[in-house]
C-alpha cells in the first residue's frame, strides 16, 4: 500500500473574541492502491484524519473553544516504503524580528547543545 503525508490548517475561535491561533498538523497514512483512483482516495483519508482533530471545549473563563479544520493543505506521495529518517515536513519562511536580534549575522549555532521541546502531541 502507498505511503502518504499530509498536512492540515485549523483555526481556534474563542467565543466573543473571534480568531486567535491558527495550527498546522502533519500526519503520515497508508492508502489501498486503488489505481486511477489512487489521489482521491488519498485526499478522503486525509479529510478523514484531520476531521478526528476538530473539537470544541469551554476555557476557563466560561467562553466556547472551538477547533475547526481549514484545509487540507497538503498531499504528498512518499512510495510503498517509507524509509527511517524520511522528512515529511519542512517550510520556508522569513525570519522573525525576533530571530533577528536572537540570531544577528554572523551566529555560530550550537544543535548538540540545544535541546529539542515536545510539541505536545
Amino acid at each position: 500500500m502507498p505511503w502518504f503525508s499530509a498536512s492540515a490548517r485549523y483555526a481556534s475561535t474563542v467565543e466573543c473574541d473571534g480568531l486567535s491561533t491558527v495550527s498546522r498538523s502533519v500526519w503520515v497514512f497508508e492508502v489501498p492502491d486503488s489505481g486511477a483512483r489512487l489521489w482521491e482516495d488519498a485526499q478522503a483519508r486525509a479529510l478523514e484524519i484531520a476531521r478526528r482533530d476538530e473539537h470544541g471545549y469551554l476555557n476557563g473563563y466560561g467562553r466556547r473553544v472551538e477547533w475547526k479544520l481549514i484545509d487540507v493543505a497538503t498531499l504528498d506521495l512518499l512510495g510503498d516504503t517509507v524509509e527511517d529518517g524520511r522528512e515529511v515536513y519542512s517550510e520556508l519562511r522569513d525570519p522573525t524580528d525576533a530571530e533577528l536580534r536572537r540570531w544577528p549575522a554572523r551566529t555560530l549555532f550550537d544543535p548538540e547543545n540545544t535541546p529539542p521541546h515536545q510539541t505536545g502531541i
